[in-house]
């Protein structure tokens, strides 16, 4: 019984306890990790692992953030958190149960602050000074002397020509200037051409006028001028039909197109804006263009001809004078064909 009660201090002696860092070195070093490859299992950076194995507690964030980190890495060792996280309490000189949160403001949330204390504080000054000008407006004599000082600042800035040309204008002046004389011709200039020609008859003679009808006369030379010339209008435009008739057959039969073998004769009338090309089945571009409404064309061409037109329904077009119909090669509005 002596010997046994002897045995319990000594079995009652703890082993002295391995510090933060060698227990996190030491699981580490087991599973074959180097400090990066713990970090990334544990989503940390490797300078807070770093910091943990050295012990630096000043590069740590606050405790329960090391603590989480901490059973994060027993876990991951597949350990118990209790000792590591001892170990801590340990290191940093508090109680492993006592859970201390004292969050100090990180320095973004400071320098947040102070911006926001400068923009604080020049609203503040900005008000104050348009307070100052709004009290300085209200004294008599400031407001009379800026009055004076920006209508004599507006008078400096008016241009120059703008007096000029009002001092200049006589209307505005007053001095209007006196009308230039107007030379009048002596009555016996203008005689010599008044009586010109002109003979006084002798007194009880009779005036005979046989140059010109008299005023009783005029509505019957104008009746009979009106007579003549609606005569003359048939005439003149039977003679006018009859040129412009002549001139038409004249140009049918000139423009009639003369159409070599191995050739056809095509006529386009556009109804509506229409594109066509033509080209050999070689791809030699024989007729390209984008015809308006109303346009006629006629051309004579090669034959075999590819033709590929756009919005087709709106093109009439002949063949050797035969009207081609284009339906059964068109789809949508686009037709193409051959002519052989």
């Amino acid at each position: 019984m002596v010997a046994e009660q002897a045995m319990d201090p000594t079995e009652a002696t703890d082993s002295p306890q391995e510090s933060l860092s060698v227990i996190l070195t030491r699981h580490r070093e087991e599973h074959g990790l180097n400090i990066n490859q713990v970090a990334e299992a544990l989503c940390l950076s490797p300078k807070i692992m770093m910091a943990l194995e050295a012990e630096k507690l000043d590069e740590l964030p606050e405790p329960p953030y090391v603590r989480g980190y901490l059973r994060s890495f027993a876990k991951f060792v597949e350990v118990e958190p209790t000792e590591i996280i001892a170990a801590y309490e340990k290191l940093r000189g508090a109680k492993p149960n006592d859970l201390d949160y004292h969050f100090a403001a990180p320095p973004v949330t400071s320098q947040k602050k102070y911006g926001a204390s400068s923009g604080m504080l020049k609203v503040a000054l900005l008000a104050l000074l348009v307070g100052l000008l709004a009290i300085l407006s209200m004294i008599p004599g400031v407001r009379d002397w800026v009055g004076n000082t920006w209508n004599s600042f507006s008078e400096k800035s008016e241009p120059a020509f703008t007096s000029n040309s009002q001092n200049d204008n006589p209307l505005l002046t007053g001095n209007i200037p006196a009308p230039l004389p107007i030379g009048v011709d002596d009555d016996t200039s203008n005689e010599p051409f008044a009586n010109e020609g002109t003979e006084t008859p002798p007194a009880g003679t009779e005036v005979v006028n046989n140059g010109f009808p008299s005023v009783a006369d005029t509505p019957t030379s104008t009746e009979s001028t009106s007579d003549d010339a609606q005569a003359g209008e048939p005439a003149a435009t039977e003679q006018a039909t009859t040129t412009v008739t002549t001139t038409t057959l004249t140009d049918q039969d000139t423009e009639a197109p003369v159409v070599p073998e191995g050739s056809s004769a095509l006529k386009l009338v556009f109804n509506d804006e229409v594109w066509m090309r033509i080209r050999t089945p070689e791809k030699k571009k024989l007729f390209e263009a984008l015809s308006q409404k109303g346009d006629t064309k006629e051309l004579v061409l090669p034959r075999p001809m590819v033709v590929r037109v756009g919005n087709a329904q709106n093109l009439e077009l002949t063949i050797d004078g035969k009207i081609f119909d284009m339906a059964p090669f068109t789809r949508g509005s686009v037709a193409n064909f051959t002519i052989e």
